[in-house]
């Protein structure tokens, strides 16, 4: 061979921390002298090593390290010495301050299609075979896991001269090495194992979707090992196809490489998206989601989510969501929301919600935006949550409110919210009404403080009412239905203490009756009720009167 060859390839090193250090002069272009007799190849190499100032790399599978060397060396440069030395068939390639020697690769070996690759995986220390490690090389996006015995079997096709081989473990160092292609080859490699305060913290946090419920029943079991083993290795790709998870155009590997476009006919399992991601059952993204995520059951996105989940079922986010969740039973999110949570069953943002929930169930740890729903909780709320239940855990509103009316007599309502807007649930009775009216109903209502003491609370509520009505020619008296009534409190407070407060003011009501039969029968009787009041056609009365009463807590 000649010195002048260019190896077109880039190496990667060993070891992943080994330091790249720039050389004024080529490793194979310097100088040397030596003469040696019947010493060991090995130990020759170490000592042009030594006289250059650089280290060799190699394979000792392919380099006689035990054979005896008798030559003499004047002024010869590296590459010439190491064309005596080994003879022809090997290939040189700089690194930084290593040479590297390669084995060439047969001339005929680039015609065939395929090539196997076979051979075990073993601990440096010890000697064993290691189990469940990922040997994989990333051009090819084709991988496999070793067996217990460290044994593995990997099929490639022939794209490059010089591929990588990548070995990764969990609790090992990563370690690549250059083989050449086209031609089946049995490999031994070992890899380092590491303790455990040298490791990243990614190995710990870097698989959340695997360890969900989901994630357990979508994923194989050789899938949530890869995803461990392959912690600092990802890619990305314009796009995919796949059938399963395991079953694609992206192999075992799929879950390390970030899709533009992805369609998953039943599940897909990817690293993230940066596009559109169909999926016909379940798509589950280890990182990041962009623009749209669409599935028929169930889509996880184990990082952010800037842009549209759409699921039949539930969304499920391990971080932060920007834009739109929309599922038929569920959306949760463990980090902050900024934008919509819809959904027909629950909303669940464990962090902070700025935007609005709609849902028959809302939960957000601190509210800054707008829950609607039958019941919305909150740990902390700086926002609105309108709904028949509002519960707001630390600084919300729990109080008991007595009051009285000139129809429908006492009132009995606990409000629950906090001081922006609150919900309540409500009873009544008129004891000193012909028709003994009691209702139950719903109300929502806002707090405005002037002072420590002073403020103004107004107050919507509805209630459905019931009283006693006569029938017949015997005047037989029955419980009946009598219609729904509406009313606006606007009233003054007095705080008398920190849980005692008095109110009053006016109340404007509006009665709807539920029949057009005679007053006397199945409506209620308001006539000259209030400070002043009206008949709107023959179902409707308005008026104003007066509300008054005291609250509690």
């Amino acid at each position: 061979m000649t010195c002048s060859r260019k190896i077109p390839f880039l190496w990667l090193i060993w070891m992943a921390t080994l330091p790249l250090t720039g050389y004024c002069q080529h490793i194979q272009e310097k100088v040397i002298s030596m003469e040696v007799n019947r010493m060991p190849l090995s130990q020759v190499l170490d000592s042009i090593a030594r006289r250059g100032h650089f280290e060799f790399s190699y394979n000792s599978s392919i380099v006689p390290g035990d054979s005896l060397v008798t030559l003499v060396f004047r002024q010869v440069t590296v590459c010439a010495a190491l064309d005596q030395l080994l003879g022809p068939g090997y290939v040189y390639a700089e690194q930084g301050k290593y040479l590297i020697i390669l084995r060439s690769a047969p001339s005929q070996a680039m015609t065939e299609r395929t090539y196997l690759l076979t051979g075990y995986i073993i601990d440096d220390s010890t000697g064993q075979g290691i189990g469940d490690a990922s040997v994989y090389v990333k051009e090819q996006l084709q991988s496999t896991l070793t067996d217990q015995q460290g044994y593995f079997r990997l099929r490639l096709r022939v794209r490059s001269a010089l591929p990588v081989l990548s070995v990764s473990k969990a609790w090992y160092t990563d370690t690549d090495m250059v083989i050449h292609a086209g031609y089946d080859q049995v490999l031994s490699i070992s890899i380092v194992h590491v303790s455990g305060t040298s490791l990243s913290p990614v190995f710990v946090t870097s698989s959340g979707v695997e360890r969900s419920w989901w994630g357990r029943r979508f994923l194989s079991y050789r899938q949530r090992v890869q995803s461990l083993n392959l912690a600092h290795f990802f890619t990305s790709s314009s796009s995919q196809v796949s059938l399963v998870p395991w079953v694609g155009t992206h192999g075992r590997l799929s879950g390390q490489v970030t899709n533009t476009y992805s369609l998953n006919i039943i599940g897909g399992y990817s690293a993230g998206v940066k596009g559109i991601e169909l999926g016909g059952v379940f798509n589950i993204d280890k990182k990041d989601v962009s623009s749209v995520q669409v599935a028929g059951v169930v889509n996880m996105a184990g990082g952010k989510v800037h842009g549209v989940q759409l699921a039949g079922v539930i969304n499920y986010v391990t971080d932060s969501v920007n834009g739109l969740q929309l599922a038929g039973i569920a959306n949760v999110a463990r980090g902050n929301v900024n934008g919509a949570q819809v959904a027909c069953y629950g909303n669940i943002c464990k962090d902070t919600m700025r935007g609005v929930q709609i849902s028959l169930f809302n939960r957000a740890r601190r509210l800054e935006g707008v829950q609607i729903g039958l019941i919305n909780v909150a740990d902390t709320s700086l926002g609105y949550s309108i709904g028949l239940v509002s519960i707001v855990k630390h600084g919300g509103i729990h109080q008991l409110s007595i009051s009285a009316t000139e129809v429908t007599g006492w009132t009995a309502e606990y409000k629950i919210g906090n001081p922006r807007l609150n919900s309540g649930l409500l009873v009544s009775y008129n004891p000193w009404s012909p028709q003994k009216v009691f209702g139950y109903g719903y109300g929502i209502g806002k707090s405005i403080n002037f002072s420590r003491s002073w403020g103004l609370y107004g107050e919507l509520t509805e209630e459905q009412l019931y009283g006693e009505v006569t029938e017949g020619v015997l005047n037989k008296k029955k419980l009946a239905a009598l219609g729904t009534i509406a009313k606006i409190n606007p009233v003054v407070t007095f705080r008398a203490g920190k849980k005692l407060q008095f109110f009053a003011g006016p109340s404007f009501s509006l009665y709807i009756t539920s029949s057009n039969k005679p007053a006397d029968e199945h409506r209620l009787k308001v006539s000259n009720s209030g400070i002043w009041s009206s008949a709107w056609g023959q179902q409707t009365n308005a008026w104003v009167g007066a509300c008054a009463g005291i609250t509690f807590f």
